[in-house]
């Protein structure tokens, strides 16, 4: 399966192909992800939480930080900010609370 192709029509953006697109996305740019998470657990030792549209964009507009599996055009796509979000947290648990969410049709996969 083509994942962006299939992620670009309007049919196939159901929770379970997003969650799947994203988990694509982090097993082909290890870098990328664990820049995300330096950068969360950066914000959580200064006491401070960060967004995942702020990491997001740092990784996008990044020229050190190689990405080799894009969404589009785009290094990170918005549609997979929701459930990289929640992996970052679930994966990291002191990093529980970094990211202010709101309800997501990822919540609960």
């Amino acid at each position: 399966m083509d994942l962006w192709t299939d992620a670009s029509r309007p049919g196939a953006r159901n929770a379970e192909d997003i969650r799947e697109m994203a988990e694509e996305w982090r097993r082909r740019n290890p870098e990328a992800y664990g820049c995300m998470v330096a950068l969360a657990r950066d914000a959580m030792r200064h006491g401070k939480r960060t967004s995942i549209a702020q990491l997001a964009e740092t990784i996008r507009y990044s020229p050190e930080v190689r990405v080799s599996y894009r969404v589009g055009d785009f290094k990170v796509n918005n549609t997979l900010r929701a459930p990289l979000a929640r992996m970052i947290e679930r994966e990291n648990p002191d990093l529980k609370g970094v990211f202010a969410m709101r309800q997501s049709k990822v919540d609960g996969l």
